[in-house]
């Protein structure tokens, strides 16, 4: 028996993380999950434990998680959120000392991938193409910038260096004369200058840790992957199927192989020694791969590709306890959706 625990297992996909690897013949496995939320229904879980924010104070939630896994003899951790992830890879040997794995790499790749200016500005130093980007810390920064990027005939994206689920982001797009929300329960949205730099200032006062690119429009993929010692072990490419660009949860997918996409993130990979679980927001312009974003933990939407075939998620725990992991066969040309659904327990 392996036992596993998740965070944020209160999260949309989680269910399907569990059922995916309950699939699994060769695979026993006891769920232990956590979340700063137990109004959720738990009854895909073994066991739940509330637990406290790991943003407000790491060391209480660091020491609540260690006593956890003790008295349930955790073995492997699979952490689910950005701020848990960098907290993990920071304190990974009390972990380790314990023999409980946590497929994360180590602190430094980690800070880079999760400050999005760090992530660009690495795999730039490395000859990695990622086109151009800015670093912002108020107003002036970007005004300076605007030409370099295109503007106004092209349009402008400005992202938070450190954020996800799309929070904070504006698109600046001189076409259009007002600012529109682009998602209802967050700050997100596409404006003309003048009207991003209005909503700016009347909801942040001012521009600060934010980067500034070329807004690039194509084919754009999410892409699962487990490593170990900056190779990759196995990948799998879900083409977003989204009415909204910006959603922060997803929306339908197309699992597919990508010989182009497989060789850029391998390079990626190898460029910041990654080890364990991560995901890649892949764009492709002009049928050439670039990186957008990049998470270095498992994709809470990683489920999904288990109905064309793949598996990921229990390749990976194959690997961390010493097995050989399977050659999944991928089903082609499957429209992936999520939807509610009644289950039996």
């Amino acid at each position: 028996m392996i036992n596993i625990l998740f965070t944020c297992s209160g999260g949309k996909f989680v269910y399907d993380l569990v059922s995916s690897l309950k699939s699994q013949k060769d695979l026993k496995i006891k769920f232990i999950g956590v979340d700063v939320n137990d109004n959720f229904n738990q009854f895909f879980l073994d066991k739940f434990y509330k637990v406290p924010r790991a943003d407000i104070n790491s060391n209480v939630y660091l020491k609540t998680i260690l006593k956890i896994c003790l008295k349930e003899k955790i073995k492997i951790i699979f952490p689910l959120s950005e701020n848990e992830s960098r907290l993990f890879s920071k304190n990974i040997e009390k972990f380790k000392k314990k023999n409980i794995q946590i497929p994360i790499s180590q602190f430094s790749s980690v800070n880079k991938i999760i400050d999005k200016y760090l992530m660009m500005k690495h795999l730039s130093e490395k000859k990695i193409e990622v086109g151009n980007f800015f670093k912002i810390d108020n107003i002036d920064d970007l005004d300076n910038t605007l030409k370099s990027l295109g503007f106004p005939k092209k349009k402008i994206i400005l992202k938070p260096r450190n954020s996800s689920g799309s929070r904070g982001i504006f698109v600046i797009n001189e076409k259009i004369k007002m600012f529109n929300n682009l998602l209802v329960d967050r700050l997100c949205g596409e404006g003309n200058y003048k009207s991003v730099v209005s909503i700016i200032k009347n909801n942040l006062g001012s521009l600060n840790d934010y980067l500034a690119m070329p807004y690039y429009e194509g084919p754009t993929y999410d892409v699962d992957c487990f490593t170990k010692n900056g190779k990759v072990l196995d990948y799998l490419a879900r083409l977003r199927i989204y009415k909204n660009p910006f959603s922060p949860t997803n929306e339908g997918c197309v699992p597919i192989k990508n010989k182009k996409i497989l060789k850029y993130i391998e390079r990626i990979v190898k460029a910041f020694d990654l080890n364990g679980c991560c995901d890649f927001d892949i764009i492709m312009i002009k049928n050439n791969p670039r990186v957008i974003d990049i998470s270095g933990r498992l994709s809470g939407s990683i489920g999904a590709g288990v109905l064309s075939g793949v598996n990921i998620l229990a390749n990976s725990i194959r690997v961390m306890k010493g097995k050989k992991k399977k050659n999944y066969k991928l089903k082609e040309n499957l429209n992936i959706y999520p939807v509610s659904k009644f289950v039996i327990k």
